[in-house]
């Protein structure tokens, strides 16, 4: 893919403009949920969604509209892509979509609020491992999710192994194409550096279990996925006991 291809980055950019603009040909604006990953701000210039390309403020999100980042998870979850060369991303995000297309299907069908948009703040970025503006929006400001001093991503929607890590989540990938770019990668904490965050098994288990219900009970998991999310942190392989 050619990230300068025009249909790629074109105007309107930020959802409150492509709202304005069905409402200015006489229309009702859809009930919108709108889902990112950390590797979209990355390698798609995400962050021009939600601040044009006049500056880095947000502009505000209309009421039929909501958002919502997965921090740390990539673009996609590959089993394998043997052109890539780093670990990778492992995050699976899936359980995420699917709490927020039956949040959307309430919100259409019930007139059930969905959750309030959950976005990671942004910073504005010359690193090398991000994709710049398009060449003919040289002025616009791209922007990448702020980090922690571990180098995961801060806020959004936080899944449990990003509550609790075990590495940091949807680094850039290598080499920066396309694909890869999309796929993100998965680093590893170090064996002296995993025990350091939790006491014991117990205490890891528990605060995947934590996370997991309250996410459930904000309306981002299924209990169902909830179940599964503590039942494989149990099973990890660094909580065995």
């Amino acid at each position: 893919a050619d990230p300068e291809f025009r249909g790629v980055n074109e105007g309107p950019f930020t959802i409150g403009e492509i709202v304005a603009a069905v409402e200015k040909r006489g229309e009702v604006p859809p009930r919108i949920v709108m889902v990112s990953s950390t590797t979209d701000y990355l390698s798609l210039r995400a962050s021009l969604g939600r601040t044009g390309v006049g500056g880095t403020e947000d502009q505000p999100l209309p009421a039929n509209v909501r958002m919502y980042d997965i921090a740390g998870a990539s673009h996609v979850v590959l089993p394998s892509a043997p052109a890539c060369t780093l670990p990778l991303a492992r995050l699976d995000w899936a359980p995420v979509s699917r709490a927020t297309l039956l949040a959307l299907d309430r919100w259409v069908g019930r007139n059930t609020q969905p959750p309030d948009s959950k976005l990671m703040p942004l910073e504005p970025t010359a690193d090398v491992d991000v994709l710049g503006p398009p060449k003919y929006l040289p002025t616009a400001v791209v922007q990448r999710p702020r980090r922690d001093s571990d180098g995961n991503v801060m806020g959004g929607v936080r899944l449990p192994d990003i509550e609790a890590p075990l590495g940091v989540h949807a680094a850039q990938q290598e080499p920066k194409s396309f694909s890869c770019a999309l796929a993100g990668v998965f680093l590893p904490f170090t064996q002296a550096q995993t025990p350091a965050r939790y006491n014991d098994r117990d205490d890891y288990v528990n605060r995947i279990r934590t996370v997991a219900r309250a996410l459930q009970k904000e309306g981002f998991l299924r209990r169902d996925d909830a179940a599964v999310i503590i039942a494989a942190a149990a099973a990890h392989p660094w909580a065995k006991e």
